[in-house]
């Protein structure tokens, strides 16, 4: 060997290991055959294409780390053949019509260093948008793509449809396949008619095998495309097409009162059941009312489509409160923590000073437990007054005993001497009562309250003239029947006879909420009775209603009309462009025929809604190809336009719109189900149209960017597996190479022929 050759061969094993220790620096990946590597499998199929591919499907058994693709979730795939099998059978029928990547590129991305490479196995060709996301979330590591089960061959290509909010569809063109032009006979027909577009041999289709067709008004219009082709083999298409855009924005009634309501004259309204709306995409629908229906009622999926609605602002909800039965705080708070009102009278710092008397039933029918949860009723009482309030505590059994003679609420202290006390005696509630009656009568606070806390075991009386006398003293009773056999009718009559209420009390849990609600309904009911007239936001009167929930507004919340106290009528909590309204009474006209028929009224409740809806004209092309969906609109004030998809039972589809060079703007996305979907266009957070489409399956033509995109993806040879602290184990290696290799050297220094 040559002095030099010796010399460039030292050199270089001394390189070797510090170059190896450079790399492990430097923290770059190391690349190996992929078959070297672990990887991840992915079957991403359509329900169709996996049914006529089970081979393919199966084969892939034993493997590691192999998942089936569904819309919203991937399914591990377990090792053993039958296992294997088991696991894929029972999800076929939840497998798309069309295969997603969408799961594929998240897992992709969240998936640690140990997998290398990826191995997507699909009955679909991906777009150039999602092998651009491919790629970004692989990174350096290794992808595999395997496109089987495909057929190439379908009657239509693509087809295209242009829409406008004001004149409907323009039609559709279908583009036919060049086999197609080879059929012996090839029809284009409405479906459930006998008009054809087409029908000759294939041979006579125009030059370019686009065809025209102008559709009926009609809410979608189906299409049979058959083709027989030579040696007698049949192939047909159906597609689905919608005809028109409705004019009017679409609204939906969830009630079930079936009478008209004032929306009925000015909009277009849809109507379903509160046990039907669960089942429809309510994301399709910009302004959803919710007419009587309890908050406690609503939940599930509707009540998830709901707060969507808000929270994704694809549309606005309008509650109807036409009963005390809307609710009442705690109700549902997911729901109340979006309305413009809060479900409570206003604070108790607003109400007027109250003189109460507290009457307690001690007679030996409240012997045990009774008393017990007498007492702590009494107790939580005086803990929703006020301290201002002018209170009384009278114990009574056959026998009266005041303990408190009208005191200020802010110096007592009831536990003291409430706890010695024990049941004894008889019952005689009217004494008592008229005794009560008499002493708060001469007290001068505007409202005067008297509660009974008893379980309504009493001697006979005239309860009835008791009542009134109060009454005509304007002096309110309420009473807690304690205990499950409280004598309700006795107690819910004197209550209901002088204006006050009655509440059952079985459990100390439902103590506090109780004496709050009491508290403050007795100066303000939560559903109040009459005429009451309706104010405007300028201040003039806007007619009268017969009934209406009273809520107080919540800061911020825009209060339209409201009553003569401030509380709100209709009013509305902004969301974007979208809000969240409350309306307190009904919209059938039967306490509101006098506001709705005030002209100023019903202009001012209108406009309110009508700025919910997108207003801009709609103009729009839908192309359809193979496993696509293009859309492509015309916005010159758009900034970062993005359409979403929606199908009830369906996961939500997302695409970002590309600019082109002539203003227009165009977003494309699979679409894995058949059917009508309604899509919704977003730029900055705000809604700006929406409109529905039908998607259908089943074409072979592809983009030309697409087909590209496909044809220049490579597999690499090698992966790079993400593992740099293996350099240190090429850094060792090389170290003890070279010592090896450089004692030699020393052996045989230079000049010196090696044996």
């Amino acid at each position: 060997m040559s002095q030099n050759r010796q010399r460039w061969l030292r050199h270089a094993i001394l390189f070797l290991p510090f170059a190896f220790l450079t790399l492990w620096i430097a923290s770059l990946p190391l690349p190996l055959p992929y078959v070297l590597v672990p990887h991840r499998s992915y079957l991403a199929f359509g329900r169709r294409a996996a049914d006529n591919n089970r081979g393919a499907l199966f084969s892939e058994a034993g493997r590691r780390d192999t998942f089936l693709v569904l819309p919203d979730q991937l399914v591990a795939l377990p090792r053993d053949r039958k296992a294997f099998t088991d696991t894929v059978g029972a999800h076929m029928s939840l497998l798309p019509d069309s295969p997603v990547f969408g799961p594929v590129i998240a897992d992709m991305a969240e998936t640690p260093g140990r997998a290398c490479g990826f191995r997507i196995i699909s009955s679909r060709k991906p777009s150039a948008e999602e092998l651009e996301a491919i790629r970004e979330a692989a990174g350096v590591r290794r992808v595999e793509l395997k496109i089987i089960g495909e057929d190439d061959f379908s009657p239509v290509q693509a087809a295209t449809r242009k829409l406008d909010s004001f004149s409907g569809t323009i039609g559709a063109e279908l583009l036919l396949s060049p086999e197609a032009a080879h059929a012996e006979h090839l029809s284009v027909l409405f479906s459930g008619t006998d008009k054809y577009v087409f029908s000759a041999p294939g041979a006579d289709l125009p030059p370019d095998r686009v065809l025209s067709i102008t559709m009926d008004r009609k809410r979608t219009v189906g299409i049979i495309v058959s083709a027989v082709m030579p040696g007698g083999r049949i192939l047909k298409q159906e597609l689905s097409f919608e005809s028109e855009i409705e004019r009017k924005p679409e609204l939906l009634l969830v009630s079930d009162n079936t009478s008209p309501t004032v929306l009925d004259s000015l909009y277009t309204v849809k109507r379903l059941s509160p046990a039907s709306a669960g089942g429809v995409d309510l994301s399709a629908f910009e302004l959803i009312v919710l007419d009587g229906i309890p908050l406690s009622a609503i939940r599930g999926k509707m009540e998830s489509g709901l707060l969507a609605a808000i929270r994704n602002r694809s549309g606005s909800l309008l509650f109807v409160a036409d009963s005390p039965d809307f609710g009442i705080e705690g109700a549902n708070p997911s729901l109340e923590e979006i309305l413009p009102v809060t479900l409570l009278p206003r604070s108790l710092k607003n109400l007027p000073d109250m003189a109460i008397l507290v009457l307690l039933d001690i007679s030996g029918s409240m012997f045990g437990d009774k008393l017990s949860l007498a007492k702590v009723t009494g107790l939580e009482l005086f803990r929703n007054l006020k301290p201002e309030d002018l209170v009384g505590l009278m114990l009574f059994s056959d026998s009266n005993e005041w303990i408190y003679r009208f005191e200020r609420n802010s110096g007592l202290k009831p536990a003291l001497p409430l706890e010695p006390i024990t049941a004894r005696g008889g019952t005689e509630l009217g004494p008592v009562l008229r005794e009560g009656i008499e002493a708060l009568s001469r007290e001068s606070y505007p409202e005067k309250h008297i509660v009974i806390i008893s379980d309504g075991v009493s001697k006979p009386d005239d309860f009835v003239a008791i009542a009134a006398d109060a009454a005509s003293r304007g002096i309110t009773i309420s009473a807690m029947g304690i205990g499950k056999d409280a004598n309700r009718n006795l107690l819910s009559s004197i209550a209901s006879r002088a204006k006050g209420r009655y509440y059952s009390v079985e459990s100390a849990d439902s103590i506090p909420a109780l004496m709050f609600e009491d508290r403050t309904s007795v100066a303000r009911p939560p559903f109040a009775r009459g005429r009451i007239p309706i104010i405007a936001l300028d201040g003039s009167k806007s007619g009268e209603v017969s009934g209406m929930a009273q809520y107080t507004a919540r800061p911020g919340a825009l209060v339209v009309f409201a009553n003569e106290s401030g509380d709100p009528f209709f009013a509305s909590r902004e969301y974007g462009n979208r809000a969240s309204l409350f309306f307190a009474s009904d919209i059938h006209g039967s306490m509101t025929k006098d506001f709705f028929s005030v002209p100023r009224a019903l202009s001012g409740f209108k406009s309110r809604l009508d700025s919910l809806f997108t207003t801009s004209p709609l103009e729009l092309s839908v192309a359809e190809m193979y496993g696509m969906a293009e859309v492509i609109i015309r916005g010159d004030r758009m900034i970062q336009p993005r359409i979403v998809f929606s199908k009830n039972g369906s996961p939500e589809i997302e695409a970002k719109f590309r600019r082109s060079p002539s203003g227009l703007w165009a977003a494309t996305a699979a679409l894995p189900e058949s059917g009508e979907w309604h899509a919704r266009i977003v730029d900055r957070g705000t809604v700006v149209s929406g409109f529905s489409m039908m998607a259908n399956h089943g074409f072979s033509g592809q983009r030309t960017v697409d087909a590209k995109a496909l044809h220049s993806f490579r597999t690499p040879f090698f992966a790079l597996l993400p593992r740099p602290e293996l350099w240190l184990l090429f850094f060792f290696a090389a170290s003890l190479a070279s010592s090896l290799v450089l004692r030699k050297f020393a052996a045989n220094p230079v000049g010196r022929r090696l044996p």
